[in-house]
């Protein structure tokens, strides 16, 4: 989910890359009220599926995620749509196929450029009405598959926030962008992620690893991007091809249709073909990385793999897998859940790595990774018990109770879905992949990738941890305010003592 910021406009920051963290332009529209989720729909065909006029459905022992309508128009540019009548509010995502994987030159680029579209200075008003929001301002995420812009509307205001939405992705005023403005509110923000979610910068860090993708950006990096560089990856990345409208609500699927057409129909435009990164390879040995917070009282703790890619057939076998490894374990708790990017590792471009995040109390951090990497080379090695496997499966279904409870929540899945290029059915047929996923095959699924090691990332006192830690092997400890800057390495020793 896009996760409502407190003040101020984000821009990328330290733990972006993979924390599905969410920015909000300073001018906001008023926020309609939570919307319940649909109870799914009978089709997903180009002809409209039947609306959702009941009250939402209690939560069940299988989770089925509606089904969504679907078209492209003739210039590439896809429409998803999933109806639903619970409130006269609809939730529009734009999806751009291109995300901070693209600028390994220039870190910190697609943030900054999708920060200077969202503020552009040509939002149309809403209508004459007084009660109406003066100004359409969406929220926007950026990940590394994927960039997408955010408008929850009253009913009435549909047709212009599609619009709107067309005229920041087709022509956005970024000739006097307000770049040291951007930069200033990226660094408090990557000050305060860090503060209140370190969870999400040891994802960042695991995903940065093991993917290869260019570091977080510094104010050294930020001071470098131009109003030429946002030009230019607006022009790379922004085209109808490699574009998405998501939308969920109120509305019928000929008049989404309809309203993407009329704003993007005629754009006519290609996109640069982006540079893939290359599929991760497996850890050979366990390694530890330490992004410093000194004094801190508590550790997060992430334990990574490289997994599938998001379209891949033993998806759901890992996602079980990842599940597994966090339950029934006797000290420290799991981390927060992450954004919905983040839920089906759909925030990656190319093959996305496994995490499990706990977080333990510092004196036992040692304790918990041993006893979570034990965890997680066990799921590898031995078939899951009956029990254990439908523990895993009502942890799915729990998670998509808990986490799709609204129509905002689920036009985001929807959003990351399109982003991470999963086809509109995909999402639909997953429920009930992950319930036909055998223990079998969750344990084959892991096999190759929990055989030699681990990737290792901690936030936390590395002053405290950093010789203890190094009994799983080499430590790396590293500045998470800095783009995960070098600061010191200490050797592997397996003889390391705990320290009481």
């Amino acid at each position: 989910m896009i996760r409502r910021c407190a003040t101020g406009m984000s821009v990328v920051a330290a733990a972006v890359l993979a924390s599905g963290s969410c920015a909000r332009a300073p001018v906001q529209p008023a926020a309609a009220p939570a919307a319940s989720a649909p109870r799914p729909v009978a089709s997903a065909s180009r002809s409209n599926a039947p609306t959702n006029d009941g009250p939402p459905a209690t939560v069940a022992r299988a989770v089925n995620l509606p089904a969504i309508n679907h078209s492209a128009l003739p210039n590439g540019l896809s429409v998803w749509h999933i109806p639903s009548r619970s409130l006269p509010v609809v939730q529009l995502r734009l999806v751009v196929k291109a995300g901070s994987s693209l600028d390994r030159d220039r870190p910190g680029l697609a943030r900054m450029t999708a920060a200077a579209m969202a503020r552009s200075s040509s939002a149309p008003g809403l209508g004459a009405s007084a009660a109406a929001p003066p100004v359409l301002v969406p929220e926007f995420q950026v990940v590394p598959a994927a960039t997408m812009f955010a408008l929850e509307l009253p009913k009435d205001h549909f047709e212009e926030g599609v619009d709107r939405l067309g005229s920041i992705a087709r022509q956005p005023k970024l000739d006097n962008a307000p770049l040291a403005d951007l930069r200033a509110r990226e660094q408090q923000w990557a000050s305060d992620l860090l503060r209140d979610d370190p969870a999400s910068v040891a994802r960042a860090a695991a995903l940065r690893d093991l993917l290869g993708l260019s570091a977080p950006p510094t104010t050294l990096d930020l001071g470098k991007i131009t109003v030429g560089d946002l030009k230019a990856f607006h022009k790379a990345a922004y085209a109808p091809s490699n574009l998405g409208l998501i939308v969920v609500g109120d509305v019928t699927f000929d008049e989404a249709e309809q309203a993407a057409r009329r704003a993007l129909g005629s754009w006519d435009a290609a996109p640069v073909a982006p540079q893939a990164p290359a599929p991760p390879a497996a850890v050979q040995y366990t390694r530890v990385i330490i992004a410093d917070r000194p004094a801190v009282a508590d550790s997060v703790i992430v334990i990574a793999l490289p997994g599938p890619a998001p379209a891949d057939a033993l998806r759901p076998a890992f996602w079980l897998a990842q599940q597994h490894a966090v339950q029934s374990q006797a000290t420290g708790t799991s981390c927060p859940p992450p954004a919905a990017a983040s839920l089906l590792s759909l925030d990656a471009a190319g093959p996305v790595p496994m995490s499990v995040c706990v977080t333990s109390p510092t004196a036992q951090t040692a304790e918990r990774i041993a006893a979570t990497i034990e965890r997680v080379r066990r799921t590898a090695a031995e078939t899951l018990s009956a029990a254990e496997l439908e523990a895993s499966r009502a942890s799915f279904n729990e998670t998509f109770a808990t986490r799709l409870p609204s129509l905002p929540a689920l036009a985001d899945l929807a959003g990351f879905a399109m982003g991470a290029g999963l086809q509109h059915d995909q999402l639909g047929r997953l429920a009930s992949q992950v319930q036909s996923t055998t223990a079998d095959q969750v344990r084959e699924a892991m096999r190759d990738r929990a055989r030699e090691g681990m990737l290792v990332v901690v936030i936390g006192d590395a002053a405290k941890l950093g010789e203890e830690l190094s009994r799983f092997g080499d430590v790396t400890v590293v500045d998470p305010s800095e783009g995960f800057a070098r600061k010191r390495q200490i050797p592997a020793s397996p003889s390391a003592p705990s320290k009481p």
